[in-house]
């Protein structure tokens, strides 16, 4: 059976039982039944130096967390504390598509208007890799063409090798990964994120403390993890803020070479 394509925030308001901040949605322009917009999955609060949406301007954030009466999202704890287990976002994804059934806002055909569900957040979702896996496999237990997408950042210095992510993830069927790339080089990746880092703790020094640091081999692990992931069949898209001084170009030709099946820009907010 095709599975349901998420539609509307009136689906995730209906489903009371849900826990604020494990599950929102954002964009209202297309890809579901009744046009709404794609479901995200919130795995944890954690973050390494900085939460990710700073690479996107010191108003980004702001404006992210005032829309979250629409869209749903708020942070989860800083110390991960309030971070959902795996049969807790399956079940958010099951009850979602139930909700939609009833409200007979299907997929047509094949399902190919079916955006699925991502794990992202405000937090670095690979902090929770193993709980990612787990409810990807009783997702598609469930609904087996769902499809689902990962966003992330850098990844933690205890979640491993890329090599082995990447195949954990080619593993659990997530079929599509989402990679922020700082910089092209590791030079400009270490100033980005220092700075980044700075700029969250002065501002947030509650949250701040929490914060795990950034791993030193974070450039390179990322990077292996593009190639890892291209090589096991994964796709990949990298995407590059347009920040002032920052080479989109020099970005984008660098995920190609790693192997990115695609690249985006996103716009910065000063």
């Amino acid at each position: 059976m095709a599975s349901k394509s998420p539609s509307s925030m009136s689906s995730l308001r209906s489903m009371q039982s849900m826990r604020r901040g494990v599950a929102y949605v954002l964009g209202g322009g297309g890809g579901g039944g009744g046009g709404g917009g794609r479901l995200y999955l919130q795995p944890s609060g954690l973050v390494n130096g900085f939460p990710w949406p700073l690479l996107r301007g010191p108003a980004f954030l702001p404006t992210l967390l005032a829309s979250g009466s629409d869209s749903g999202l708020v942070p989860l704890a800083p110390d991960g504390s309030s971070d959902p287990t795996a049969a807790e976002m399956a079940d958010v994804v099951e009850r979602y598509y139930e909700v939609l059934d009833e409200n007979n806002q299907g997929v047509i055909g094949m399902g190919e208007n079916d955006t699925g569900a991502t794990f992202a957040g405000i937090g670095e979702p690979t902090f929770r890799l193993d709980e990612i896996c787990d409810a990807a496999r009783i997702i598609h237990e469930r609904r087996h063409g769902v499809p689902l997408r990962l966003v992330t950042t850098m990844l933690p210095a205890d979640v491993g090798g890329a090599d082995d992510v990447a195949q954990r993830i080619a593993d659990a069927r997530i079929s599509d990964v989402t990679i922020n790339l700082c910089a092209e080089n590791p030079k400009a990746f270490q100033t980005c994120t220092d700075a980044l880092v700075e700029q969250y703790t002065l501002e947030n020094p509650n949250e701040a403390k929490h914060a795990v640091p950034v791993p030193t081999d974070a450039f390179a692990n990322i990077c292996a993890l593009i190639e890892a992931l291209s090589t096991r069949g994964v796709a990949v898209e990298c995407c590059a803020v347009e920040a002032p001084g920052a080479s989109t170009a020099n970005t984008r030709a660098l995920a190609e070479a790693l192997g990115a099946t695609s690249f985006r820009t996103r716009s910065y907010h000063p």
